[in-house]
Formats: structure tokens, sequence, C-alpha cells
């Protein structure tokens, strides 16, 4: 169940060339993450954030908590307008702000093999790359990583953020089952830190039958779920049934996923070659 935040104050504003997100505190100053909409008609980019973080959940990757939000209405009289964008809705997606963070890029600043022994699941980034295949993410890429590394235990763990741009960036009515418009060169397999970690692997015919049995359950895993994670997502930013529907095979159609498991193969073929 996704929890409701009710936001009391900000900390700052992130420029960038989407959302341009806020850090707040909650009530119970807490930490949040807080988007908009971009527009008055820009529901969907929200609707994808609650929708691949459950997915994500249904992955075993690691991405923060989300939240459904408003804002404390003192503070509402105030942002709405310095900022024209909290007038788009009542509520905005939020998510759990990662302590102990930096930029995965920065990381690779020191490139090597120690960093990649600090790593808790090496092979995490692999299944963030197949993941965003499968749901075509337009937004995570080696200029743009859209990934956190945060330092837990003396190990560095990998959180995947930021799913506005998914789904080939269509509206759900216009995806389509039958073919994959994934760009290759955009996959984060192709950032220095993915190249490290991709010819670092012992990749033989048992690790590419794991990680194919690893990619058919997570997607046995979605699809005896997906019901269930249609109806987590907040009301206020439900998914329409007919939109469900086209979801359903567009994610589990066999052609698709036959088409991205040999996508990230090539990917990761280009990389050792």
């Amino acid at each position: 169940m996704i929890l409701a935040k009710t936001i009391g104050s900000v900390v700052q504003r992130y420029q960038t060339d989407g959302h341009s997100p806020y850090l707040m505190l909650d009530e119970d100053l807490d930490k949040i993450i807080l988007k908009p909409k971009n527009s008055i008609n820009d529901t969907i980019s929200l609707q994808k954030e609650y929708l691949c973080s459950l997915l994500l959940d249904c992955w075993n990757i690691k991405t923060p908590n989300v939240y459904l939000c408003n804002i404390d209405n003192d503070l509402y009289d105030k942002i709405s307008t310095e900022d024209i964008r909290f007038r788009y809705s009542e509520f905005y997606f939020g998510c759990h702000f990662i302590e102990n963070q930096f930029e995965l890029n920065r990381l690779f600043s020191f490139s090597g093999k120690v960093p990649l022994r600090n790593f808790q699941n090496i092979e995490s980034i692999i299944y963030i790359a197949l993941f965003d295949i499968w749901i075509e993410n337009d937004d995570r890429k080696p200029t743009n990583n859209n990934l956190l590394c945060s330092i837990e235990n003396n190990k560095f763990e990998l959180y995947a953020i930021d799913h506005a741009f998914t789904f080939a960036s269509l509206p759900f009515n216009s995806l389509s089952d039958e073919y994959l418009s994934f760009s290759d060169n955009d996959s984060i397999l192709y950032s220095e830190v993915g190249i490290s970690i991709v010819k670092s692997l012992n990749i033989n015919e048992d690790w590419i039958s794991h990680l194919k049995e690893y990619f058919y359950l997570c997607i046995d895993n979605v699809r005896q779920n997906i019901n269930e994670i249609f109806n987590n997502i907040p009301e206020y930013f439900s998914i329409l049934e007919q939109d469900r529907d086209t979801i359903k095979r567009y994610l589990f159609s066999e052609l698709r996923i036959e088409e991205v498991f040999n996508t990230l193969l090539y990917i990761i073929n280009d990389i050792r070659k």
C-alpha cells in the first residue's frame, strides 16, 4: 500500500531538464523528493512513476519508497505562487530521499576494480538494464543514468529512480506489443561503470541461462500481481481499465519478451567484443 504524506516545508528545488523535483520535509520532518505535474495534462508521467516503482519491486530491484503527497495549506499558498505547476493537481508524486547517496558516475571518477568489489550486488546494473529494455526507458542512459548509489553497511547499493519517460515516452493507448523500440546505444550498460562491470563478469552459457531464468521469473511475478499493482496505484492517479489491458499486452507479449532478452545479450556482446 502506498502511504499518503503531507508536505510542510521546502528544502530546495533541483533544476533539471525533466520535472525539476523538490526536496521537501513532511510533517514528521522526513525528507521527501516531490514531483508535480509539468502541465495540466501531464498525469501520465506520474502514473508511470508509481507503476514502475511497483514493477521494480516485483523484480527485486531497489527503488525508493513512493508516496502520495499533498501540500500543507500554508505552504501551498506560497509555493503555488512561485511555481504554477502546483496548481495543476491536488496531489503529487513523492518518494523517500535516500541518505548517503551520490550519482553513480561520480563513483567512477576513480575507476578500477576496487569500487567493483564494493558493490553489494555487482550484477544489479544488469538487471536494471534488462528492466529498462522491457519498459523501454528513454531516460536512463550513459549521460543521464538516473541511478543513485548509496553506501549501506560499507557496500554500494544501486537505486533506480526517475521513470516518467518510460513505456517509450508514449501514451498507454499507443503502446505496441508487436515490436521493441528501445535504442541500444542508450543502455546504462554503455556508461563507464556499466562497461567496467560487464567486462568484469564471467559471462558464459550458465550465466546467460541464470539471467534468462531470472528474467522469466520476474515476468511471471509481475503477471501474477499485475492487477494488484494497478490497484495499489493511488486512486487520484489510477490508470484507466482500457489502458491496463494495453499495458498487459505490452508487458507480457512473448514476442517482445524474447526481443528484450536478445537485445540485452546484443549489448553485452557488443561491449565485450
